[in-house]
């Protein structure tokens, strides 16, 4: 299976064409994420993409590292935020991060990344909690967001298909990739499986089809 992110930016596939509904997922979304900063923060974003969010982070915070699997990801990053001094992008895979134990304050994933990860959700998880202090934060899709995605795919031209929690989707360009979808239920099991306690673990609705997930160390 080709990601999307082996064949271009996925901000570039999107451009404008983001729906109402995926517009005010994302606002709410980053909304939550800068809360969660502060000036003397070290932050790490795994699956960074082009950047959207470190963009939007680097004047807030001390230190901020993006990762990325895809070179086409990390080439697109370091263009756009080539200006900023506090901001590292790395190319590497989010199961094995270079970096050393409790190193940052703050770890997240956004826009369903963690949902793309499918099989390999758990050990990056694990790898995420590794290197954190503080908080982990994963955005997330709710058992809810299949006919927002479709809408979504539908708009931008791209093929698309659901099955159970899974949504498969192929651009006409020739990348694919799947996209997980969770109910609370589903994440509370997987965070404990990860020794994450219940008080530690807060999930909160963003959207009308999201959920950001706020698990403190």
């Amino acid at each position: 299976m080709v990601s999307y992110s082996e064949v271009q930016p996925y901000d570039k596939i999107l451009g404008d064409k983001l729906t109402p509904a995926f517009a005010r997922y994302l606002e709410e979304e980053l909304s939550y994420i800068k809360g969660a900063v502060s000036k003397d923060a070290r932050v790490l974003e795994v699956g960074c993409g082009a950047g959207r969010v470190i963009k939007e982070l680097a004047p807030l915070v001390l230190e901020i590292v993006g990762i990325d699997h895809s070179f086409v990801q990390v080439e697109a990053a370091d263009r756009i935020l080539n200006k900023y001094k506090n901001v590292k992008i790395v190319f590497c895979d989010g199961r094995n991060i270079p970096t050393p134990d409790a190193y940052f304050d703050l770890t997240f994933s956004a826009f369903n990344t963690f949902g793309n990860l499918c099989y390999d959700k758990f050990r990056v998880l694990l790898e995420m909690r590794r290197v954190t202090k503080g908080r982990v934060l994963l955005s997330v899709y709710g058992e809810n967001a299949d006919t927002y995605q479709k809408e979504l795919y539908d708009n931008i031209g791209i093929k698309s298909r659901s099955i159970g929690d899974f949504t498969l989707y192929e651009f006409p360009d020739g990348g694919n990739g799947m996209a997980e979808r969770f109910s609370e239920r589903k994440l509370r099991r997987l965070f404990r499986d990860g020794s994450f306690s219940d008080s530690n673990i807060e999930i909160v609705r963003i959207g009308e089809f999201g959920y950001m997930c706020d698990l403190s160390i």
